[in-house]
């Protein structure tokens, strides 16, 4: 294939994703209630979490403000957490990935005190080798009054993380000046890689706050902690979003070792199944992909992020939405709001 030749299908490929971002956009926005909210839904957290960054990334300022405005009035809690009379929905049980969306978004928006107050809280929700938690280990962290019922603690393995919820955190503390805590975070991911016994065999993706990498498991539930290789549809998400936030905190600190794993976890997808660039759960992988590109210039990173980019592409539905035939309306703009976000990112990298 010649140089004018990739050159063009590298174009129309970057145009495609652009229509589709602006497609899911245009979907979100027509949403939207007049007083903010997305209509047609229970309004919990579940919900709206990844919307405000959505708006962001297709430069709807305006409705992203408005969203983050009913937020304020009807989700923030006092103790800088979301919930509300709505409550957190199926994000009940996940201390901090629904938070880290919200701060990065707010932040990218504008809404620096409604960053600021949440990062505070989402500080709280860490443990002491730097991982942010998926559910608490602790009854009374945070408090049910506070959250209106959605305590965090009735997850599979209390007192855990894994890589989506300690990057997303991560990508949050950056986006709010959190150095410190986001190369703590860094770190954990980093042992994570290292402690993996074989990559050919897949990706252990939780740790535990005090056992380290969980690899002791039922088999019956093994997806639910490693992604297997050559098995389909599996969380190809976890090593996309680790690289994404690994690859930013390299630009911040110039710390090789961050770049390197960042590209270790990305270079682990060549043993998993022929789906892995291909399915909903595949998004990650695209951001991830563009970032360590724009950073290497290796063209292995821009295919993989031009991959997921089509493969999102071809999975958008008639009205510009994602998972539409889900019967769900929270989680369609959920995943809505997800892809207009990471589509933003992978078109950046398709130049």
């Amino acid at each position: 294939m010649t140089a004018t030749h990739e050159s063009t299908q590298l174009k129309e490929s970057r145009s495609q994703v652009r229509r589709a971002r602006d497609r899911g956009a245009q979907w979100l926005l027509e949403q939207q209630r007049s007083d903010g909210a997305l209509k047609d839904t229970d309004n919990t957290l579940a919900t709206y979490f990844k919307s405000p960054l959505a708006f962001s990334s297709a430069g709807e300022g305006a409705a992203g403000k408005q969203l983050l405005s009913w937020v304020r009035e009807n989700a923030l809690t006092s103790i800088g957490d979301f919930a509300g009379a709505d409550g957190r929905g199926t994000q009940a049980h996940n201390a901090t990935y629904a938070n880290a969306w919200l701060i990065v978004g707010a932040q990218r928006l504008g809404d620096y005190d409604l960053a600021h107050r949440a990062v505070e809280r989402l500080l709280e929700l860490r443990f002491d080798g730097g991982g942010f938690y998926r559910v608490t280990p602790d009854q009374s962290v945070p408090s049910p009054s506070e959250q209106d019922g959605g305590v965090y603690t009735s997850g599979l393995v209390p007192g855990t993380t894994d890589l989506l919820c300690t990057s997303m955190s991560g990508h949050a503390c950056l986006a709010t000046g959190r150095l410190r805590e986001a190369q703590m975070a860094g770190d954990l991911l980093c042992r994570m890689w290292e402690a993996q016994p074989s990559v050919s065999n897949g990706v252990y993706f939780q740790w535990h706050d005090h056992d380290g990498l969980v690899t002791d498991f039922s088999e019956d539930v093994a997806d639910a902690f490693m992604i297997i290789a050559n098995a389909t549809k599996q969380k190809y998400f976890q090593v996309g979003i680790a690289a994404s936030f690994l690859a930013k905190l390299y630009e911040v600190t110039g710390n090789d070792k961050y770049l390197q794993v960042a590209c270790g976890y990305l270079d682990a997808i060549e043993f998993f199944a022929e789906d892995r660039f291909s399915t909903p759960q595949s998004g990650k992988v695209g951001w991830g992909a563009a970032y360590v590109y724009r950073i290497t210039g290796d063209s292995k990173y821009q295919d993989i992020a031009r991959a997921v980019g089509e493969s999102l592409v071809t999975l958008q539905g008639a009205t510009g939405s994602w998972v539409e035939d889900s019967q769900d309306m929270s989680r369609q703009i959920e995943v809505t709001s997800e892809f207009v976000a990471l589509l933003n990112e992978i078109e950046d990298a398709l130049r």
